[in-house]
């Protein structure tokens, strides 16, 4: 390759970063198996590359799974969502478009109650947290809020990002991020103001810094070295 050809493609990977495709974290799946409802989660492996580990504040202090689709197991009465809980029962409706009516099926939620978590989930009433720690920086790009009685908060490195989710019983709100605050986290905190739960969140590894440009000495080398390879050819 000539050198002017070699020097133009290093200057071109100098300029630019490929940026990873975000994934949307429903709760299906935990490294790659289903999840049903009344799971525990702890280490988490959500494909992606988004792996790590939970930990809770509030209620029994355990992140459970909770399925919204109304009568989709034999343990809870029709059009009601796990644990017969109505509250948080598809389909749920977009606090700020009364139109738009959308069907979930997992959710996260904090369970209230110990010993009863495996046969009947249920959304803690008072405060409390979840934490996504992750074994790499991503970045968080929006979470999604289900039956959000008293609203809740994204924290990161304890400062609150982006707006307060809103809602009430089975609506929902997708809060979303566009600043650099939530590019290259190591965790984010899910602050619940009462009962509700986490329907999605969308996420991807962070995007490796930019290389740096050439700095001027290296284009002046270049430079240099491209005059020397045509001062050879006229000798020859």
């Amino acid at each position: 390759m000539p050198a002017v050809t070699r020097f133009a493609a290093l200057a071109a990977v100098s300029l630019f970063a490929t940026s990873a495709p975000a994934a949307t974290v429903d709760f299906a799946t935990n490294f790659g198996l289903a999840l049903t409802e009344g799971t525990r989660i702890t280490d988490f492996d959500f494909g992606a590359g988004l792996t790590g580990r939970l930990t809770v504040t509030g209620g029994a202090g355990e992140a459970r799974i909770f399925d919204t689709r109304p009568g989709s197991t034999g343990t809870r009465p029709a059009r009601e969502g796990g644990g017969g809980d109505p509250d948080l029962a598809s389909p749920f409706t977009n606090v700020a478009d009364a139109t738009d009516a959308r069907n979930f099926g997992n959710a996260l939620i904090i369970q209230e109650a110990a010993g009863r978590a495996s046969a009947i989930p249920d959304d803690n009433a008072g405060k409390g947290a979840i934490t996504f720690s992750f074994d790499r920086p991503v970045d968080l790009y929006s979470f999604t809020y289900l039956d959000g009685e008293k609203g809740a908060r994204v924290k990161v490195d304890g400062a609150r990002v982006g707006r307060k989710a809103r809602g009430a019983d089975n609506l929902f709100d997708v809060v979303t991020f566009d600043g650099p605050e939530t590019r290259g986290i190591s965790a984010f905190t899910v602050m619940f103001g009462g009962s509700g739960a986490i329907g999605a969140f969308e996420a991807a590894p962070a995007t490796p810094p930019a290389p740096v440009p050439l700095p001027a000495s290296a284009t002046l080398l270049g430079f240099a070295l491209l005059g020397l390879a045509l001062a050879r050819r006229r000798r020859g």
